[in-house]
């Protein structure tokens, strides 16, 4: 009832539009309090930081591991107070940063600035909604006078009349008022409660009582719940004191009126808003689910699954590859395992509805709320065979891919087609090319490269020229058939290239959208996406071992940071993330640091990684059970590692020039070595 009110009011005083839903605006306007707060009071915070964790930062990361922990702290507190859900909106590693403020000086900094954030925001809350219920008050007053004159002239309402439920409607409450005894009351006067302890209701059948409001707006109690540990974790937390704002009571307000109020945009069709009670709750759901609704209470939805369905390949010409494999129009099971084959890793979005993670699996597209999917038990599992049917939907309904996708799409797979059939054929053995193997390409040679691969990829449109092509494809597989040889290098593949060739002549269907753009939402870089940094893109051929074996030592968490500083030193690369050829890993003596397209980076301190570590090594899931076996073989069978013959003649050369950069050749390109 009150959240247009609020937001708007909000907005007004603080410029951060409600738009998206409450809960962004909330958490939008605690970043900016505990931005202002922090510029107010840096230099007395940089004073007491000695002794913790934060000590060993340089000023952007305090100030940034500051800001982090200030503003998701007073976003929970904001959150929980108006009846959201901070489940939905974090997980426990958002927190994460709290842990660094390890001293009572620290703490207590970061609790006066979430502290006084927050107050700003609950007391602009609370006048807004007492505001509403002056006027809304005053309008209800009016309303039922004029229902009282129509009494008194025995006119008849042209209204239905309301329902009446145990004495609670409207008109009961103010024809029995007279009736209400002057003497004392027969139940207890309820004392003030202690802060942090509930109350509980007074005697008598009322549900909603007017409070006394004669003091200030501005004057809210200043123990009504600041100084409490976070509220409303769950459903189950629905109903406690002190869980919302609250205004005069509201006598003639419905059934239910004095529950929370949820996030409007969180509302959907299997979905609850408001929760009377736990018993209520796990009713309805084992309703939902024995008559199979879908979403059930806490299932994704349907549109969050879409946009991961969209974004989530890990590839910036995804759409377009899958829309191709589409357009072929093959069975439904051929399409799940390119889609497969397809979407590789982990992705985030977070929209107005909460943060959303998907993991590509062997049984399918893992889908869970919040930062990650692995070993989360309450993520769902998107079988590759519906995903396909899905994704046909969407693409029959012009919501997969933009009008650019869909038109660009087949030049795509051309060119791609041309490109590899250009990387091959130039890897041809002097042999093979003697024997005239592929000597269909030779005439597309000449220019620069980008001219011979748009040649290649005109050529394919025509359907005889495709054909020579393809005919002499097939002579050249034949050949490599028999000897692998006629390639110098075995990074290609043949099989699938002659597949992708075959089907440029199966007939297309077209699809049409009117979208111009994709969806706007925000992109993260998972939990998933860090753990696999850290076990993937550990610098030197041993040095995961290392850390492992380091971890099986006594040693203080201090100690750790340093030997991981040490051992990572100063350097980086892109495939930050096994998965993602364009994310980027850095690391220094800071830390580490990840990128990934359209996403905020991931900046972790070298106490962070230890204690990520700490987390992978006590869950058993750092090292993988085929590296924990060749490290107990190495362990039991010590033995000198085997030198690949061209890295014997390499150091020989580099030998003879210590002080050069030495390019040792390889085929007609060149490496040059670390």
């Amino acid at each position: 009832e009150h959240q247009d009110s609020v937001t708007a009011a909000l907005e007004q005083r603080f410029g951060v539009s409600g738009g998206m839903s409450l809960a962004f605006q909330l958490e939008a306007i605690a970043g900016e309090l505990i931005e202002n707060w922090l510029e107010e009071h840096q230099r007395d915070f940089r004073g007491i930081v000695d002794g913790s964790f934060l000590e060993e930062y340089d000023e952007d990361n305090l100030r940034a591991v500051f800001k982090h922990a200030g503003t998701v702290s007073a976003a929970y507190m904001l959150m929980s107070r108006c009846g959201l859900d901070p489940s939905n909106y974090f997980t426990h590693e958002d927190f994460q940063p709290i842990f660094d403020f390890n001293t009572p000086a620290t703490v207590g900094v970061l609790g006066t600035a979430i502290s006084e954030a927050s107050e700003q925001v609950l007391r602009q809350i609370e006048v807004t909604i007492k505001r509403y219920e002056r006027e809304h008050r005053a309008e209800r007053t009016e309303n039922h006078e004029r229902t009282e004159l129509q009494g008194e002239r025995r006119l008849s309402d042209s209204r239905p009349e309301p329902e009446r439920d145990n004495g609670d409607a409207a008109e009961q409450v103010w024809q029995n008022a007279e009736n209400v005894s002057e003497g004392a009351s027969p139940g207890a006067v309820l004392e003030p409660a202690p802060v942090g302890e509930a109350v509980s209701p007074s005697e008598g059948n009322r549900r909603d009582g007017e409070e006394p409001s004669g003091n200030d707006d501005a004057e809210a109690d200043a123990s009504s719940g600041d100084q409490r540990e976070a509220e409303g974790r769950g459903p189950d937390a629905v109903g406690r004191a002190d869980e919302q704002l609250q205004g005069p009571g509201r006598g003639d307000d419905p059934p239910g009126a004095g529950l929370q109020l949820n996030d409007a945009a969180e509302e959907g069709p299997g979905q609850m808003s408001l929760f009377p009670s736990e018993a209520e709750q796990i009713q309805t759901i084992a309703e939902a689910e024995s008559a199979q609704q879908a979403p059930s209470a806490f299932s994704i939805p349907q549109e969050d699954i879409d946009l991961l369905l969209i974004f989530g390949s890990n590839d910036r010409e995804g759409r377009m590859k899958i829309t191709t494999e589409f357009m072929k129009q093959k069975p439904v099971e051929d399409l799940a395992a390119f889609l497969k084959k397809t979407y590789r890793g982990a992705y985030g979005i977070e929209t107005e509805r909460g943060k959303f993670s998907s993991f590509a699996a062997e049984d399918g597209i893992h889908i869970a709320r919040g930062d990650g999917t692995e070993y989360d038990r309450r993520a769902q599992v998107l079988s590759w065979t519906d995903a396909a049917a899905r994704i046909g939907q969407l693409l029959d309904e012009g919501r997969y891919a933009t009008n650019v996708e869909l038109t660009e799409a087949p030049g795509f797979e051309r060119r791609e087609i041309a490109q590899t059939l250009l990387y091959l054929s130039h890897d041809l053995s002097e042999e093979a090319q003697e024997a005239g193997v592929l000597s269909v390409m030779k005439q597309y040679d000449g220019g620069g490269y980008p001219d011979m691969m748009l040649s290649v990829s005109a050529a394919l449109i025509d359907s005889e020229e495709r054909e020579a092509i393809l005919q002499g494809y097939r002579v050249f597989y034949q050949a490599w058939q028999q000897d692998h040889s006629v390639l110098r290098f075995r990074y290609h593949r043949p099989t699938e290239l002659l597949l992708r060739l075959e089907d440029l002549n199966l007939p297309r269907r077209n699809y049409e959208t009117e979208m111009r753009e994709l969806p706007k939402v925000r992109h993260f870089i998972t939990e998933d996406d860090i753990t696999d940094a850290l076990r993937s893109r550990v610098p030197y051929q041993n040095g995961k071992n290392s850390i492992y074996q380091y971890w099986q030592e006594p040693h203080t968490a201090k100690e750790k940071a340093g030997f991981l500083k040490n051992l990572y030193g100063i350097g980086g690369g892109n495939c930050a993330f096994s998965h993602n050829f364009h994310s980027d890993e850095d690391h220094s003596g800071k830390g580490i640091r990840l990128r990934k397209p359209d996403c905020g980076d991931v900046l972790m301190t070298w106490p962070q990684v230890v204690k990520r570590i700490d987390k992978l090594m006590a869950q058993d899931r750092y090292l993988t059970a085929e590296e924990k076996a060749k490290l107990n073989t190495v362990k039991e069978e010590p033995k000198a590692p085997e030198i690949p013959a061209d890295a014997v003649e390499y150091n020989s050369i580099k030998e003879a020039h210590a002080d050069e950069l030495v390019l040792f050749q390889r085929g007609d390109f060149f490496e040059l070595y670390g």
